[in-house]
Parts: structure tokens; C-alpha cells; sequence
């Protein structure tokens, strides 16, 4: 089963990606804009997901937080639009981790902000494996 994990930000939607359900890896992030729909459906056709497992945003006390409710109408639009199922994995953490990994690996300061919405987006779906 293929999966792919999204997480969505105000400027940038980090992505990672699975063929086995077990390990994700980090993939190149989409620009959130006005193209943001047809450059997912691009994504989509090359990667053929099965489910598409959303980051949503939460509080310290795993409370949805404002932001959570955009999140799962996008959801919504993309699983009517491409045929697909979506699923939810709380994302609380996951960018803060996502930045002390890279700094760990060695990235440049200067650098980070490139890869952390992906490298979230990778740790948002081995999060979602572990659960299930």
C-alpha cells in the first residue's frame, strides 16, 4: 500500500512518502498558492497513493487547535477531487523534531527552513504507522 503524508503550512505543504507502510521519507514540499491543488493532483498521479494522511494541528493537550478545522475541509476537497481516502495524524512536535534532526545531520541553519516541512511531513507519517 502507498501512502503519502502532508504537512500543510501557510507557505509551504511538506511531503513524505511510503511504499511499504513501515518507513516514510521525506519528498519534495508543494508551494502553497493558488497552484496548490493541480501541483497535489500532479503528485498524486505519479506517486498513486492509496491514503493520504493528513498533519493536523493540535494544542499541547492534543485539543484541535484553530488551525485543525481548514486542515480537514482541504482534506475533504482532496479526497472528493482525487479519489482518495485521508486519514488524520495529530502533527503537535513534529516541526520542532523535524528541525533538531536536521541540525543533528549537520544542515546548515540556513538551510533548514528547506527541508523541515518534509522532513515533519516524515515524521507525521511514521507517527501515523506506529499507530495503527
Amino acid at each position: 500500500m502507498k501512502y503519502l503524508a502532508l504537512d500543510i503550512g501557510e507557505k509551504v505543504v511538506g511531503v513524505a512518502g511510503s511504499d511499504s507502510g513501515i518507513v516514510a521519507m521525506p519528498m519534495d514540499a508543494i508551494n502553497m498558492s493558488s497552484d496548490f491543488m493541480a501541483e497535489l493532483g500532479k503528485l498524486i498521479e505519479s506517486e498513486k497513493p492509496e491514503i493520504i494522511v493528513f498533519g493536523l494541528p493540535t494544542h499541547q493537550n492534543g485539543e484541535e487547535n484553530g488551525l485543525a478545522a481548514d486542515i480537514r475541509q482541504l482534506a475533504e476537497g482532496v479526497k472528493h477531487e482525487f479519489n482518495v481516502t485521508v486519514e488524520f495524524e495529530d502533527e503537535y512536535g513534529t516541526t520542532i523534531e523535524a528541525e533538531k534532526i536536521l541540525r543533528e545531520l549537520g544542515v546548515a541553519e540556513s538551510e533548514i527552513e528547506k527541508y523541515d516541512d518534509s522532513v515533519a511531513a516524515t515524521i507525521i507519517l511514521e507517527n501515523y504507522f506506529a499507530r495503527k
